[in-house]
């Protein structure tokens, strides 16, 4: 009995060893993918960074305002001077 229990832990032991080794080198893979796919991104982020900096400083010229006459000013005085008629003509009815 002693040399079939000794018999199944021995094979157990490297069959979990083996399973070890399967995940260590699984690992070692992986890791070696995602550095991998690390810079790939890390480039093509340097150079959405460099276009758009290159693209940036490109300003238009302004046009140049040129001074219309304002209307505003003689609608104002018009609308003061109807007031004051307004005002005028009621002082002169209380009288």
């Amino acid at each position: 009995m002693q040399k079939k229990s000794s018999k199944i832990t021995n094979q157990a032991g490297e069959i979990i060893s083996s399973i070890r080794s399967h995940i260590a080198e699984a690992t070692t893979k992986v890791a070696g993918i995602v550095a991998d796919e690390f810079n790939v991104v890390k480039k093509a982020v340097k150079k959405k960074l460099k276009k758009k900096k290159a693209t940036a400083p490109k300003a238009k010229k302004a046009a140049k305002k040129t001074a219309k006459p304002a209307k505003k000013k003689v609608t104002k005085v018009v609308r003061k001077a109807k007031k004051a008629a307004k005002k005028s003509a009621s002082n002169r009815m209380k009288k």
